[in-house]
């Protein structure tokens, strides 16, 4: 039976050094243990960071360890220069790293945790990816790709895909989230698109994707709204025309569901504002739907619509609602109002992308 100690102590700096004990023993169970404690950077770790911190006891071991790797200037000079205490570009960091990352995670009572992860960023663009081995039966492997792509004013996009295993399928979870504006060459029009995306292994909620987009030219709106779920579709068309004291304005929404009738309403309405007229709840009249509106234009892009309606439906027998919005640009704000048989509530959303100043809040 062997007993015995070896060991190994190397140190150049708090980025270079390398310390392994290791001690043999002739008890059942414990014939080999060590201790390693190491933080290397250099070119014997292909240019990159190898940490480990971990203590194994025979059979048994608990710790971690990383490697990261740069590809080009980023995260690990960043780094080295902190601990050399070198004067680096602070935005360095901030605006441009391609780092990839492993981890090695033990424990006393699990097997080996392995994770895998690549990690980039650009001026407009960040994208991370993540690849997880676990010895848990619920989630045995784990793969994920996060992206965030945005330009300040213009664009905003945030996808996130995640693929869980079980051991006998793969279940998805992922979310995307997409925000986008456009201006024509001496404003001739303005462009908006947000559209929304998530999928679960959930029954209640398997997937939805939702897209709204308007269009400004002159004092003419075009609007599109499109819902889709596995279980119903809604899709609405809007036409928008201010030009004051006149509007006119003509939609249809379309409803399709498994679990209900199939709903169609189309509407037109077109009127001169230029005398004052009381707007009184309408009356419903065998199926028919109706449908009373008002709009006030103010300077610039601001209009406060006021709408009252009566339909045929049971849980929808009529509906009031108050908005005041104005879309600028680069700013705007949308309050509502609304009101129906069984509830009444109010809600906001208000945004800004200017540079130094943005943001976008919603309030329902």
């Amino acid at each position: 039976m062997d007993f015995g100690f070896t060991g190994i102590w190397q140190w150049r700096s708090a980025l270079d050094f390398v310390y392994v004990y290791k001690l043999y023993t002739p008890l059942d169970g414990f014939e080999e243990n060590g201790l390693v404690l190491k933080n290397v950077f250099g070119v014997n770790t292909g240019g990159g960071l190898d940490t480990e911190l971990s203590m194994r006891l025979s059979k048994h071991k608990f710790g971690i360890a990383i490697l990261l790797v740069d590809k080009g200037k980023g995260l690990l000079d960043v780094v080295k220069d902190r601990f050399q205490h070198k004067p680096s570009d602070p935005d360095m960091f901030v605006e441009n790293f391609d780092t990839t990352a492993n981890v090695v995670l033990d424990t006393l009572y699990y097997p080996t945790i392995t994770f895998h992860a690549h990690m980039m960023k650009t001026y407009t663009e960040m994208r991370n990816t993540l690849n997880l081995v676990t010895p848990f039966q619920a989630i045995k492997e784990l793969k994920s790709v996060y992206t965030v792509d945005i330009t300040i004013g213009e664009k905003f996009n945030v996808t996130c895909v995640a693929l869980l295993y079980n051991g006998t399928y793969w279940h998805e979870i992922s979310y995307k989230i997409l925000y986008e504006y456009e201006c024509g060459e001496d404003d001739a029009y303005q462009s908006y698109l947000a559209s929304v995306g998530i999928a679960t292994p959930l029954a209640v909620l398997p997937g939805l994707e939702a897209r709204v987009s308007a269009r400004l030219e002159d004092a003419l709106w075009k609007m599109a709204a499109d819902i889709s779920m596995p279980s119903f579709t809604v899709n609405a068309l809007a036409r928008l025309e201010l030009d004051d004291p006149f509007i006119e304005t003509s939609g249809s929404l379309n409803l399709t569901s498994t679990y209900l009738e199939d709903y169609f309403i189309k509407m037109e309405f077109k009127k001169d504002f230029s005398d004052v007229e009381s707007v009184d709840m309408p009356q419903v009249q065998g199926k028919e739907m109706f449908l009373k509106s008002r709009v006030d234009a103010y300077p610039g892009l601001r209009r406060v619509l006021s709408v009252q309606a009566a339909t045929p439906l049971r849980k929808l027998s009529f509906l009031k609602g108050d908005t005041d919005f104005e879309f600028g640009p680069k700013t705007g704000y949308l309050l509502c109002k609304y009101e129906l048989p069984d509830m009444k509530g109010d809600g906001d959303l208000k945004w800004s992308f200017l540079i130094g100043d943005l943001y976008i809040t919603v309030r329902i």
